[in-house]
């Protein structure tokens, strides 16, 4: 069907948590630089922004709207220019599903475009006049942006690359018929169709809960410090804590597998392979695979877990000056904390104790800061329920006896839960958009635990 009028949206996103794509180089201060063009500027590559456009939508609609193998696209996506050239360095390490600790030779260090940053773009549908499906297609499209659900870049399972989105100009143009010579042709607004409710198939969990002491997610660059916690910067001069998606869903995960193999559903523990013990039935669908070679890459599960960033804000300029005390402490100089907006902040000194003497350890005297007090947003999940595998009601209801034990406090967050850091208490779970109740998955859950144990 020739197409006789072209549509072009101009859209905005505004990020709400970093967002990395990773380019062909290295950055000064990174092993994978952020995406940049031949002039240098930041960008977001519009090959990007539409393979995650066309992750929105359903199959058929994905390929009437982005092509096929043997049909090109008639919606054209242009690369995101980033408003605000900045960006911030995150260190990350990934963990050995064997062992439970940091993976050897695993750290790395990428680019980010921080939370705040706005992205532009522009996509462009060529139709015919009488296609009200495309213009439907495009609709349901500009509506799941709008709703949040455009998510870009790496670390989509762990709350990375979230999106708020709008269209900020639209125009629409008669390719046929209506200019003269030399003349172009006149341009109107676009008027979208009304379009059914999108994103059914996503449920979400929204956990209400406080710290009941200091959640220690250790910061790659905790510098003088040894350990210290993760904050994000605010356009204000204050700054947030953070714990970030990726420890959030390893610790739901790893209740998970401590259920699974606690009702007998892991795999022989007598396998030559010690990995295959860790690709558990039920989990792997819910949180993902974990690489193991070439052969074996990882898949992304359907749980996504959102970072998760305090109430309460601080004084950048009290924390850098934290900071800089410690510097120019000496070895055996004590390091004084600050209170602010309820928020205590201590330096801890520590003694490791060496196992054999039973004394104190040589060479393993260590500082932390603590952070007490702090006020946090609510834990966001999001579960694509089409990823959900064979036995959709049954992952549900693991998925229920993880949050049923987080509820319990017996699921600590971040690291040194040992020593008692971690502990939190939750006072509400609110679920919405499931395909399955509470009862009917953990009924699920219990058939599919009896057939199998």
């Amino acid at each position: 069907m020739r197409p006789t009028r072209r549509i072009t949206l101009e859209f905005e996103l505004d990020l709400l948590s970093p967002m990395g794509i990773g380019g062909t180089g290295r950055g000064a201060d990174a092993e994978v630089a952020f995406v940049r063009d031949g002039s240098g500027r930041l960008v977001v590559p519009g090959t990007s922004i539409a393979g995650a456009l066309r992750a929105l939508l359903p199959a058929e609609d994905a390929d009437r709207l982005f092509g096929t193998m043997e049909q090109a696209s008639p919606l054209a996506v242009s690369d995101g220019m980033v408003a605000r050239q900045e960006t911030v360095v995150f260190r990350r390490t990934a963990i050995d599903r064997v062992t439970g600790a940091a993976l050897e030779s695993a750290l790395f260090s990428f680019e980010a475009l921080p939370p705040g940053s706005t992205i532009r773009f522009t996509a462009t549908l060529d139709a015919a006049s009488d296609d009200s499906e495309q213009e439907e297609r495009l609709a349901r499209l500009v509506a799941l942006i709008e709703a949040g659900h455009l998510v870009l870049g790496r670390g989509k399972t762990t709350g990375w690359g979230r999106t708020a989105g709008r269209v900020v100009e639209s125009r629409v143009v008669d390719l046929v018929g209506h200019a003269g010579p030399g003349e172009l042709p006149a341009a109107t607004d676009w008027t979208p169709p009304a379009v059914t409710t999108v994103g059914s198939e996503r449920a979400k969990f929204r956990i209400i809960w406080h710290q009941l002491q200091p959640i220690m997610v250790r910061n790659g660059d905790s510098g003088v410090f040894d350990q210290m916690p993760i904050v994000w910067p605010t356009v204000d001069g204050k700054i947030r804590f953070v714990i970030p998606g990726s420890s959030l869903k390893g610790a739901l995960r790893s209740r998970a597998e401590f259920i699974v193999r606690t009702v007998g559903l892991g795999p022989d523990r007598s396998a030559s392979d010690r990995k295959d013990q860790i690709e558990l039935p039920l989990v792997t669908h819910l949180f993902g695979t974990p690489a193991r070679d070439e052969d074996h890459p990882p898949g992304a599960g359907a749980v996504r877990v959102h970072d998760c960033v305090s109430e309460s804000e601080l004084s950048a300029e009290k924390w850098e000056g934290l900071i800089h005390r410690a510097l120019a402490a000496g070895e055996d100089d004590a390091v004084s904390g600050f209170t602010e907006n309820g928020v205590q902040v201590d330096v801890v000194t520590h003694n490791a104790i060496d196992r054999w003497t039973g004394g104190v350890g040589d060479g393993l005297l260590f500082n932390s800061v603590e952070a007490h007090g702090v006020v946090w947003n609510p834990i966001e999940l999001e579960i694509d329920q089409k990823r959900l595998g064979p036995e959709p009601g049954a992952a549900m209801g693991l998925l229920w006896l993880v949050l049923r034990d987080l509820e319990a406090g017996w699921v600590p967050l971040g690291g040194l839960v040992n020593r008692g850091f971690g502990q939190i208490a939750v006072s509400d779970i609110k679920g919405e958009g499931l395909a399955t109740s509470e009862d009917g998955a953990l009924a699920a859950w219990r058939a599919y635990a009896g057939e199998r144990a």
